[in-house]
């Protein structure tokens, strides 16, 4: 048999030798591209997992943090007082035990703490300079919790109103981040106190207090009644605080009458106050009213 056909015949057994490799399984080079596509196929499931599964325990915690704040309202509602109210709210996990029964510990298996610290806010000044009394407040109920990012802090925070994330000093190299949630109590006085007639000022809004039987000025409860963002930022919280003015009448300083001056502002995120009455375009009926009452009469 000549070269040429020798060459022939080995090139033939070659081809059919391939043929038969081709039939009877991968190449080592299929078997890696099939490898790394499912590869790529379980990263991205694994990663839509964890990010589903992410967004599930911050829904949990906003959740269980509404849970509480009702349950705060209830005890208050009972009590006249935030639970564990006269220590500052220290101890409040056990008084809310007993509404909702829960673990005290969000999604991620972090303690949730409690505070109502006493409300510090500077004494207003009266239209003669004078600095006067605030009125007596009662404090927000803030429920602390703890995040393990401050993405799922940030999360956690657009999901419940009046609240904020912050990041807490470094320990041990670990920052920790917080998420503060804040209930004011609001009381809805009875049908039988009497609504107070409100003057609009420039610099606010103001009213003539009456008298009870006992000749003592009533005491007031003033409810919030609208509460603006400014614009289009978050809103933290409201301040509300009073003070009286002597006013003659008929330009006679022998007889006076008092008249009662209402400050209303709103807190942004940067903790910076504006005036409701500014903020809101709405009627000052529809942003505040004020509800005289006689504590010790019926």
């Amino acid at each position: 048999m000549s070269l040429g056909g020798g060459v022939k015949l080995m090139l033939i057994y070659l081809s059919e030798n391939s043929n038969v490799k081709r039939c009877s399984g991968f190449t080592l080079i299929e078997m890696m591209i099939v490898i790394a596509l499912i590869a790529a196929l379980a990263f991205f499931t694994v990663k839509y997992s964890s990010r589903k599964f992410g967004d599930q325990l911050v829904d949990r915690s906003a959740a269980e943090t509404i849970n509480i704040k009702r349950a705060a309202l209830n005890h208050f509602t009972k009590v006249g007082n935030w639970p564990d109210g006269e220590n500052n709210c220290a101890n409040a996990a056990a008084e809310l035990r007993k509404y909702i029964g829960q673990t005290n510990q969000n999604a991620w298996g972090y303690a949730f703490s409690y505070s109502c610290p006493e409300i510090t806010s500077p004494a207003p000044v009266s239209d003669e300079g004078e600095e006067q009394d605030p009125i007596q407040s009662i404090p927000s109920f803030i429920i602390q919790q703890q995040a393990p990012s401050h993405k799922a802090a940030l999360q956690l925070a657009r999901h419940l109103p009046a609240t904020e994330a912050r990041i807490g000093e470094a320990a041990g190299g670990v920052v920790p981040y917080y998420v503060e949630t804040y209930v004011p109590m609001v009381l809805m006085p009875p049908a039988s106190m009497n609504r107070a007639d409100l003057i609009q000022e420039n610099n606010g809004v103001s009213y003539y207090p009456g008298r009870c039987r006992n000749g003592h000025a009533k005491q007031i409860m003033v409810i919030p009644k609208a509460i603006c963002p400014i614009s289009n930022s978050p809103v933290y919280g409201y301040q509300i605080s009073s003070y009286a003015v002597e006013e003659a009448i008929g330009g006679n300083i022998s007889y006076t009458r008092t008249k009662m001056h209402i400050s209303y502002r709103i807190i942004n995120s940067n903790n910076i106050t504006y005036s409701a009455y500014d903020v809101c375009n709405l009627n000052v009926d529809d942003i505040i009213s004020v509800h005289e009452y006689c504590p010790n009469e019926n």
